[in-house]
């Protein structure tokens, strides 16, 4: 009985704490949408190279990057890099560079050796690039005609080297919309809510939206010290953290937008190529105790429901009444379903999941697939430069 009465608060305790942080965190972060343009009214927009990397992304590319192509800013070039693809992917882009002038296509035959087939794109972009400011992107990334001059605006009147923004994730089913707000409220956390002292190797990045000064970049590393980096995007954010480079981050609500996955099951498959290695560097061992963890932090919820212990039933109210609070305020800044977001919790045991499948497979198999290619485990861990776990 002591046992469980120790477990209960214990996990309880963690629960109170990160929702209450939750809670206060979300107030305070930047909204995309809120950013104001007045101030910029009489001054010349830097010019910008817009990098777009894409291997079999037909079903997306061409409302992506017509969106991109669209937008109201009066100086920017894109570049679409084909990576290899097999798909109609190449026959799209070529329309689209009859179309608009702003678009260069740069096709990609063959990969070099010891290079991950995105990393190696995103660096030939770069060669490619012109501009004072960079915007590295996806190829399922759609942007409102405001979106660029907002970021810049904002990147430029504050003096910033790096900007990244978290896109609305559109969710056709539940399930996924608890996943992408536990996505959420774990980004917020490690953003803003892990002390200082615990923040040397962390960086914030996400490939949806990553804006850098093209000058500050080219005193980083660059992308050959990331080329087997399965985390590129927050690989970027850390060099330039590395380079002591001013950094800030965002949430969109409406001005970017994505469909990072239209299914779990889409999900669960899609992660199986970085979630693991982030998490964990590679340790299959570390996802079981990540599993483990999760499930004893989720049923300590419902177990305190059954305790009689007048502290554990305070806390339990405590709980509650924080990830009430925590949805509410999310659903209020940033629009996003209330109801989802009470499943968090939930959301937590179906990430380490996620983790722990990929985490098998990669070591049964000796290493992941990405983009038609192979890669073995040896190697991503020898180059390896991001890992959230601490």
């Amino acid at each position: 009985m002591i046992i469980f009465e120790i477990y209960t608060i214990l996990f309880l305790s963690f629960w109170i704490l990160f929702f209450m942080r939750i809670s206060i965190l979300s107030m305070s972060v930047r909204l995309l949408d809120k950013i104001e343009t007045s101030k910029w009214m009489n001054k010349n927009f830097p010019g910008v190279s817009i990098i777009v990397t894409a291997c079999n992304e037909e079903s997306t590319i061409e409302s992506a990057l017509t969106s991109l192509l669209n937008m109201d800013y009066p100086d920017y070039e894109v570049i679409a890099v084909n990576d290899r693809s097999t798909d109609k992917t190449a026959e799209i882009l070529k329309k689209l560079s009859k179309k608009y002038k702003k678009l260069h296509v740069l096709h990609i035959k063959t990969l070099p050796e010891g290079w991950l087939g995105k990393v190696h794109a995103l660096d030939c972009g770069v060669k490619k690039a012109s501009k004072k400011w960079m915007l590295f992107t996806d190829a399922d990334v759609h942007y409102s005609e405001s979106a660029l001059k907002k970021c810049i605006i904002h990147s430029e009147l504050n003096n910033l080297d790096h900007f990244t923004v978290a896109p609305r994730m559109t969710a056709g089913s539940f399930l996924l919309k608890i996943m992408f707000r536990t996505f959420s409220f774990m980004f917020i956390f490690i953003a803003k809510g892990i002390p200082e002292i615990f923040r040397k190797n962390i960086a914030v990045g996400v490939g949806a939206f990553n804006l850098v000064r093209k000058q500050t970049f080219d005193k980083t590393e660059g992308f050959p010290w990331l080329k087997m980096e399965v985390a590129d995007d927050v690989g970027l954010a850390l060099m330039f953290k590395r380079a002591g480079a001013k950094t800030d981050f965002a949430f969109s609500i409406m001005e970017i937008q994505v469909a990072w996955y239209h299914s779990f099951m889409e999900m669960v498959r899609g992660l199986e190529k970085n979630i693991f290695g982030v998490s964990t560097g590679y340790k299959l061992g570390k996802a079981y105790i990540d599993q483990l963890l999760s499930i004893l932090l989720f049923c300590s919820i419902p177990a305190a429901a059954f305790s009689d212990n007048p502290v554990i039933i305070l806390m339990l109210a405590l709980v509650l009444f924080f990830l009430v609070l925590s949805a509410f305020i999310h659903f209020l800044r940033f629009n996003e379903s209330f109801t989802a977001s009470l499943f968090v919790p939930f959301g937590f045991i179906l990430l380490t999941f996620i983790n722990l499948r990929a985490g098998i497979l990669c070591m049964r198999n000796g290493g992941i697939r990405w983009r038609g290619t192979f890669y073995k485990i040896e190697e991503l861990k020898a180059s390896q430069r991001v890992r959230t776990s601490f």
